[in-house]
């Protein structure tokens, strides 16, 4: 089981549904923030939302988490629990605000909040694809890559990346989405692509040969557009195929470990579709202190009996070599 974690759009919220259905867990899940806006949030705008204007609980909770520009609080406080990071750039399309010093990404919910009007006469629109825009975004990409390596996260992020719909799954046909035609939306959007390829080492692009269909009736005002489940159903089979290849250049799951007595500890290791064999040690700033050779379980009862501060590193075997990875710390206070 592989537990993920979302920043994007809607297109990661979709495929990620179906990602369900492959044994993946959903962790914590950071909508419509552009990495622009994760830079600094713009102050005060919480209290003028008008949450009232929209309809679902999840509706309002992607508005807060907009205002707040919190995805990378959100990171770091799952950074041990999650496995892989799900990216997208639909959340980039409609541009961010730009308002004393702080930065708001233009959505579907902060149009329907009455925000979008307010800060269209007070604030700096930096529309997508425009080059102040992009050189503001490649600053960020910068910056959100160097906390993303410094987190071990780097070679677990996944960038969805399907071409944009041309037509609607009723067959009719999609015009200017955010202002451009889909052909037109492909090339701005490839600049952006090939910046994050050149930048965030060890990412992993997906779904660059699926055309994307749209889905009648679920888009809002100022919204791209919502998946048809053909387009997010494939890019899931395009996530599930990567990660779970024999030779899949993502790392395993982290360890799960469960703590069942002061001193005692049952390390498990989930399973990667491609590892038979398990191994552990249990490290401290000391060094190592324990190994457990390698075997077919993949449970692990560690007892600890020195007071200090652990980290256990669970060895993977796969077919073209072995990968270890690291538990969060875990902290005894007192010897067995």
């Amino acid at each position: 089981m592989m537990r993920t974690l979302i920043l994007g759009s809607g297109l990661s919220r979709e495929t990620n549904g179906w990602l369900g259905t492959y044994g993946f867990e959903t962790t914590a899940a950071s909508l419509g923030q552009s990495l622009i806006a994760l830079r600094g949030a713009i102050p005060g705008l919480e209290g003028h939302a008008n949450l009232s204007g929209l309809a679902t609980r999840s509706q309002r909770r992607t508005l807060l988490g907009t205002l707040r520009g919190d995805f990378l609080a959100q990171l770091e406080a799952q950074r041990h629990t999650t496995d892989l990071l799900l990216w997208d750039l639909g959340h980039e399309l409609l541009g961010v605000y730009e308002y004393a010093d702080g930065y708001v990404t233009r959505t579907p919910e902060l149009v329907q909040s009455g925000l979008d009007s307010a800060l269209a006469r007070s604030a700096r629109h930096l529309a997508f694809g425009t080059d102040e825009h992009f050189r503001l975004w490649r600053l960020a990409l910068d910056e959100w890559h160097a906390k993303v390596t410094a987190l071990g996260l780097g070679g677990r992020t996944v960038l969805l990346a399907p071409r944009w719909p041309r037509q609607f799954d009723d067959g009719s046909p999609v015009g200017s989405v955010a202002n451009f035609s889909p052909d037109d939306l492909d090339t701005v959007t490839w600049h952006y692509l090939q910046a994050a390829q050149h930048t965030v080492d060890g990412l992993h692009v997906v779904g660059t040969d699926v055309l994307g269909i749209a889905q009648r009736g679920r888009s809002g005002e100022a919204s791209v557009f919502a998946l048809a489940d053909v387009t997010s159903h494939a890019l899931a089979e395009g996530v599930n195929a990567l990660v779970y290849d024999e030779e899949s250049p993502v790392p395993p799951p982290l360890p799960r470990v469960e703590r069942v007595s002061s001193n005692d500890f049952v390390v498990h290791a989930a399973d990667d579709h491609a590892s038979r064999e398990f191994a552990l040690y249990v490290t401290s700033r000391d060094g190592v202190h324990e190994k457990f050779s390698y075997q077919e379980s993949p449970t692990f009862h560690v007892r600890v009996t020195d007071p200090g501060t652990y980290r256990f590193r669970l060895f993977y075997k796969r077919p073209h070599g072995k990968v270890a990875v690291y538990s969060a710390p875990v902290r005894v206070d007192s010897g067995a």
